[in-house]
């Protein structure tokens, strides 16, 4: 009897303990999409620790770069609640692409990967406002909001957009692929992360 009550507790602990690490936030690198921004960014940096606060705009405070898989250029966009100190949406913003073949190869294999992860998509835009646009030239017709390229996933935490976006500002003036985690319950509404953290470093 009293090895079956030890049992019985110690699944009761274990259940419990399961509950607490899960969470109903969207996640990002394994922390969830909340509390304040601060708390997370500190420990997004935890990850790797030459990451630094490069630029902070308003709700939004973008950190880097970071390495993955041997290849670093990539960096964090933090944004939270405009009314309120808590974090809402996280973009990671893959290195810089230089041809818009490298763009549309990886844009594709992340557009596979995030479907097999979510499922199909509830929406996707891939268009230039000229078809006959060359290769040559399609990358800067992002900086020109002259093409779009967004794929929008749904899931029951919040929502993850892929998307091609041209960054027109130092310290980082490129195209890059980037992948938004918004959070269901802290977003209300989707606010892209704009540009304008990159004015300033």
């Amino acid at each position: 009897m009293k090895k079956s009550c030890t049992s019985f507790l110690f699944l009761v602990v274990l259940v419990l303990m399961t509950a607490c690490q899960s969470s109903d936030h969207m996640m990002f690198w394994g922390t969830a999409i909340d509390g304040p921004k601060q708390k997370f960014i500190q420990k997004i940096q935890k990850k790797q620790s030459n990451a630094k606060v490069l630029t902070e705009v308003s709700n939004k405070t973008l950190i880097g770069p970071f390495k993955q898989d041997g290849v670093t250029g990539y960096f964090v966009l933090v944004a939270s609640k405009p009314d309120a100190d808590v974090v809402n949406q996280v973009s990671l913003l893959y290195p810089t692409l230089n041809s818009w073949r490298d763009c549309e190869t990886k844009y594709n294999e992340l557009k596979e990967e995030l479907t097999k992860k979510y499922g199909e998509p509830v929406g996707s835009v891939e268009q230039f406002q000229n078809p006959n646009v060359p290769d040559n030239q399609k990358l800067s017709k992002f900086f020109l909001d002259e093409a779009q390229y967004s794929t929008l996933y749904y899931d029951e935490k919040g929502s993850v957009e892929l998307a091609v976006k041209g960054y027109g500002y130092p310290p980082l003036y490129s195209v890059r692929i980037t992948v938004t985690y918004i959070d269901g319950i802290n977003n209300e509404s989707y606010e892209d992360v704009g540009d304008e953290c990159w004015d300033k470093e």
